[in-house]
């Protein structure tokens, strides 16, 4: 084909369809003269020269990427590395935080269920028949030291009714009283004391709480043995009045001790052969606690 023809007849519409392709009309120009000459020897050998052309036309005006703007498009591996770091990051931070349930023995359901709360557990209230307080919590489901994912439900057993074997008058009053003990330890109300109080731990020295300060759980720290019994894993209370002998569970009986009467606590705990025990010493028509002796557990 002859190449003036060619343009003669060709060149309009090739401006058209480099102008439909976005270019000025300058740009255009000068992209189809530019085309139209760099092709001269292949549009005169060709029959129809047409396609080619054309496409020549349109890769001359698509947008060139410069090697530069290549390499700076490529992937960086630190970038690579930073985005998944932060993905891990808030994966993590998505996950449950994983908390441990707290013993809810000697509390109340009340009690109970806010320490759960506190520990960012949901609670389930299960009434349970059983000859203890009504309204004592006597355990939970997941049991107390289990890990769990916060917000997990915890299954409160909590007593609601008596058993029908349960023991009446004088024995129930007073395994209430030593709960209610067990409760103050950890915070709950005081029991009936005295005006004041010798607490004794077996093979340390009395010490005498006045008035203005016995009904403060704060200053029966070091009571700590018998409260970290009372909220560990134990397995029950045996309560019972007996005359304290000479030695208990391989520990002398303090110096001083008078041979009368006590309330003891003894709490039941698979850890131990021989359990905390706590001796309560109580007078006057209230039966007030005037003294307080704590045998320590042996293994």
């Amino acid at each position: 084909m002859d190449w003036d023809d060619y343009v003669a007849a060709r060149r309009a519409r090739l401006l058209e369809h480099a102008a439909a392709l976005g270019a000025t009309e300058t740009a255009a120009a000068s992209t189809v003269d530019e085309v139209l000459a760099r092709r001269r020897r292949a549009i005169e050998r060709a029959e129809d020269p047409d396609p080619a052309t054309y496409a020549a036309v349109e890769a001359a005006l698509r947008p060139q990427r410069s090697w530069r703007s290549l390499r700076r498009d490529r992937p960086r591996p630190w970038l690579l590395c930073c985005a998944l770091a932060v993905l891990l990051v808030a994966l993590l931070l998505a996950l449950p935080d994983a908390v441990r349930v707290p013993s809810t023995f000697a509390l109340d359901a009340t009690d109970g269920a806010a320490l759960l709360d506190d520990a960012g557990l949901d609670t389930e209230v299960e009434p349970v028949a059983s000859c203890e307080p009504h309204g004592l919590a006597l355990g939970s489901d997941p049991a107390p030291g289990a890990e769990v994912d916060a917000g997990t439900t915890v299954r409160l057993r909590v007593a609601a009714r008596d058993a029908d074997d349960c023991a009446g008058g004088e024995a129930r009053r007073l395994r209430r009283d030593a709960w209610r003990f067990l409760s103050f330890l950890r915070g709950g109300t005081p029991p009936r004391l005295a005006e004041t109080v010798v607490v004794v731990t077996a093979g340390g020295f009395p010490a005498v709480l006045p008035a203005a300060a016995v009904r403060d759980p704060a200053r029966w720290a070091f009571l700590q043995d018998a409260a970290d019994a009372a909220s560990g894993p134990a397995r029950g209370l045996r309560v019972s009045v007996v005359v304290p002998p000479e030695e208990t569970c391989g520990r002398s009986l303090p110096e001083g001790a008078t041979p009368r009467e006590v309330l003891r606590l003894q709490l039941l705990d698979t850890r131990s052969s021989c359990p905390t025990t706590i001796d309560l010493y109580r007078s006057g028509p209230r039966t007030e606690i005037d003294a307080v002796v704590v045998y320590p557990p042996r293994p």
